[in-house]
């Protein structure tokens, strides 16, 4: 229709970063002590959680001596520590920073910080979405790079405030583990009426379409934010996280 505003905006960025690994440097090792007989976290990651599911996922630790006690701060609302177990059905989507504690019986304790992503319906829908382009098209599904959650949110809602034309995020939008050896990232950005059409957008688009079908890609992260009608979409990919 003449005169009609387009449904979305587009851009797309890809960028290769690749690093040559410096020679190893022998370090003294020290003999352990008898301080390392106490307890260590053994688990490193938690799952992502869904608003819209129950959750749970077990904390694990090994050596000093049994029975164990754990501890938790900076869960998220609906979620508890029962046991050695967090529970629940989360109220809140965002990017959890979880300070986990062990306490074995001798009383020796270990702490550990644990990030807990929770995801937002929308970020479901979107990633959903490119993995059945992907997997449509013989790629394999990317799976989630959960460090890249709160910066790509935080971009969305950027996008989201500010408005066509959309940018780039080029000062913090590269994952953490983009400095390895054979590593890459890209980008896509987009708005449209729904996640759907956005998804289809990236698709038709000469720009974006590479990106989400790129092969070797690994993991990926989806970002959306809903605001006056308009669904904002980011889309990080990763290679070597």
């Amino acid at each position: 229709m003449a005169g009609r505003r387009n449904r979305w905006r587009w851009f797309a960025l890809a960028l290769v970063v690749m690093t040559v690994s410096a020679s190893a440097v022998c370090q003294p090792v020290e003999a352990a002590s008898s301080r390392s007989a106490g307890p260590a976290v053994v688990t490193r990651s938690l799952p992502p959680a869904r608003g819209d599911r129950v959750y749970g996922a077990t904390l694990s630790a090994s050596g000093g001596r049994s029975p164990y006690r754990w501890r938790v701060a900076g869960l998220p609302g609906g979620l508890s520590l029962s046991g050695n177990r967090i529970v629940g059905q989360p109220t809140q989507a965002g990017s959890f920073q979880v300070a986990v504690a062990v306490t074995d019986g001798a009383g020796h304790q270990a702490a550990r910080t644990l990030l807990l992503v929770v995801l937002n319906p929308a970020q479901v829908d979107a990633m959903a979405r490119l993995n059945a382009d992907r997997v449509a098209l013989g790629r394999h599904p990317l799976g989630w790079q959960l460090d890249m959650s709160a910066a790509a949110q935080a971009w969305a809602t950027h996008l989201a405030q500010t408005g066509p034309p959309l940018t780039h995020d080029l000062s913090n939008w590269r994952p953490p583990c983009a400095n390895g050896p054979n590593t890459a990232w890209a980008e896509n950005v987009g708005y449209g009426r729904t996640v759907a059409e956005v998804e289809a957008a990236f698709m038709a688009s000469p720009h974006h379409r590479p990106n989400i079908l790129n092969p070797n890609f690994t993991t990926a992260m989806t970002a959306v934010v809903y605001a006056g009608g308009w669904y904002y979409v980011v889309q990080r990919f990763t290679k070597g996280c």
